[in-house]
């Protein structure tokens, strides 16, 4: 970091600042259309000023599903997201220290699933474009899928 900021200034830097915050609105009203599409909401964090999330509430309600989808985002290189499940019994020790609802950003998060993205320092307009593409290609691909088991699954 220091180096960067040393070979580009502190202009340049803060140049890199004030597009991160034109993409971040791009992304959300981006996300916003997808998330109205699905039947989903974007989640509000004030204090967050890079990421968003998703719910995956109706989308992907089981905690099986919401890691399949975060399985099908990563290998069609849709980067930056993260699923979390909203499993409750997601309990991990680490050291002294017990995460309840493990991955998401409290322990006492709601149990429905959503996934996270971010607008990072360095982000095309193309490229936050390009993401919201893919994550609803993927998104649709794996309602299919999901649909075409549950007509499969044994009544």
């Amino acid at each position: 970091m220091f180096i960067t900021l040393t070979s580009m200034g502190s202009s340049g830097y803060q140049g890199l600042l004030e597009e991160r915050e034109r993409l971040r609105h791009i992304l959300k009203e981006e996300l916003s259309k997808l998330a109205t599409d699905l039947g989903e909401r974007v989640l509000e964090v004030p204090g967050n000023t890079i990421s968003f999330g998703l719910t995956l509430g109706g989308t992907a309600p089981a905690a099986a599903d919401a890691t399949y989808l975060g399985a099908m985002l990563f290998k069609r290189c849709v980067s930056g997201t993260r699923v979390v499940t909203g499993a409750q019994s997601s309990t991990k020790q680490v050291g002294n220290s017990e995460f309840q609802a493990y991955g998401a950003h409290c322990n006492a998060y709601p149990s429905v699933p959503y996934l996270t993205a971010a607008c990072a320092i360095g982000m095309s307009e193309q490229e936050v474009y390009d993401f919201c593409h893919r994550l609803h290609k993927t998104i649709n691909e794996f309602k299919k899928k999901r649909a075409k088991k549950q007509q499969q699954a044994p009544r």
